[in-house]
């Protein structure tokens, strides 16, 4: 009788921890896995649910391309410019990046980590955002004290 109410038990728990990882995990589109193309004001966004990053304080600043894409340029990787895959909960218009309290605007000095990328490019986004050759997962960091 014990063995078969913690075996009961475990199987419980299991299912509870199985929906409660897909409802965090559930934060877009589709597949709630992967990057999915979004509108954010008049800007195109690739949306990237990850919350993995590389921890290393990056430099660089935003923009919006003639396309209507976010695009991201890394100083320290010679000013390479990418396409920019941002948490879901990021505000994006014509004049600034915003996410968790932190704002940069477009063209000003911002700080970042690289988040690590969920699953493919959508191809949407390679058809309509072509003002780069690759995509950086950007997940915002407040400005360091000088």
């Amino acid at each position: 009788m014990v063995l078969g109410v913690a075996a009961l038990l475990a199987v419980t728990a299991g299912i509870v921890v199985a929906v409660s990882w897909k409802a965090i995990m559930s934060t877009g589109p589709g597949n709630a896995e992967a990057m999915w193309v979004d509108r954010s004001s008049d800007v195109i966004v690739v949306r990237n649910p990850s919350i993995m990053n590389d921890a290393v304080l990056h430099n660089g600043s935003f923009s919006v391309g003639q396309d209507g894409c976010l695009y991201v340029t890394v100083v320290e990787e010679g000013e390479t410019t990418y396409l920019a895959a941002i948490n879901p909960s990021a505000t994006i218009n014509r004049d600034a990046v915003s996410d968790r309290g932190i704002s940069y605007r477009m063209g000003d000095t911002a700080w970042f980590s690289n988040a690590a990328l969920r699953g493919q490019l959508p191809s949407e986004a390679l058809s309509i955002c072509q003002g780069a050759g690759e995509v950086f997962g950007v997940s915002l960091v407040a400005p360091s004290d000088p």
